[in-house]
């Protein structure tokens, strides 16, 4: 087992913002798609896997994860739009898109909100 103050041997990148061929997933696949990269990426001889994603439940599994337990030697790097970004921007870009949603959706029934 790692001590907390070794380096991570490992690194996930996940990145969201951009056009993702995803599939349609029920957000339990995503926690469990989430769940199996870091258990993949434990018995790879890769340092490094890079996933594209704009699930939040991936996001919110890998980073919550990540760095902890059997996962303690694996660290996250998240990237919007490309660039090198934090958790809490992940969130901030997600919900921007979803007051976006919700702008249009009053201008179409005209409501004020």
């Amino acid at each position: 087992m790692l001590s907390r103050n070794a380096p991570c041997a490992k690194t996930i990148k996940v990145f969201t913002g951009l056009i993702v061929p995803d599939l349609e997933r029920r957000p339990i696949d995503e926690v469990r798609r989430a769940i199996r990269a870091m258990d993949e990426l434990l018995i790879s001889i890769d340092a490094t896997g890079s996933y594209n994603t704009n699930s939040t439940d991936f996001c919110h599994t890998i980073g919550n994860i990540c760095g902890k337990g059997k996962y303690e030697s694996i660290k996250v790097e998240f990237y919007v739009n490309g660039i090198l970004s934090t958790m809490e921007d992940v969130f901030k870009e997600f919900n921007r898109a979803l007051d976006l949603a919700n702008e249009l959706w009053a201008e179409n029934l005209n409501i004020k909100q």
